[in-house]
């Protein structure tokens, strides 16, 4: 065994290889290196605030407010269907249309709604990318 390996034994009751203590240092750092971690209203829903958000592109924008627009769709067929249930009943093709119609509308609205709230990353190139040849700009 290596001078300062442990000597414990796992719950498996397989002995670990021999690795020094300080292995696991080298591996994630000094503990002087290390962060603490802060708990607060931020990181109460498990969630880290990363900082500002960059705002939102034209794209973003219009996408959001087409999900609105659905949203609001999907309410007035629901109205409709239940205006018109009671005079067509519940086996006429008019009432399957409107249930389809409202089912349309809350997916697409949900589906836009991801899209205009997510967090994109800036993906257009800028005039100095270009110059330097560089697309990535020292970003991962």
């Amino acid at each position: 065994m290596l001078p300062g390996a442990s000597k414990t034994v796992g719950r498996s009751g397989i002995s670990p290889t021999a690795v020094p203590e300080d292995a696991c240092e080298v591996l994630v750092g000094l503990k002087s290196d290390r962060q603490p971690q802060r708990s607060g209203p931020a990181d109460a829903g498990g969630s880290q605030a990363v900082g500002p958000r960059a705002p939102r592109g034209i794209g973003q924008q219009i996408a959001f407010a087409a999900a609105l627009l659905f949203y609001l769709c999907a309410a007035l067929s629901l109205g409709a269907l239940f205006v018109w249930i009671r005079d067509l009943g519940g086996d006429h093709p008019v009432i399957a249309s409107l249930g389809a119609s409202v089912v349309f509308f809350i997916g697409a609205g949900i589906v836009l709604h991801v899209i205009g709230r997510a967090d994109l990353p800036d993906l257009g190139f800028s005039r100095s990318d270009a110059a330097s040849g560089s697309a990535r700009n020292g970003r991962c």
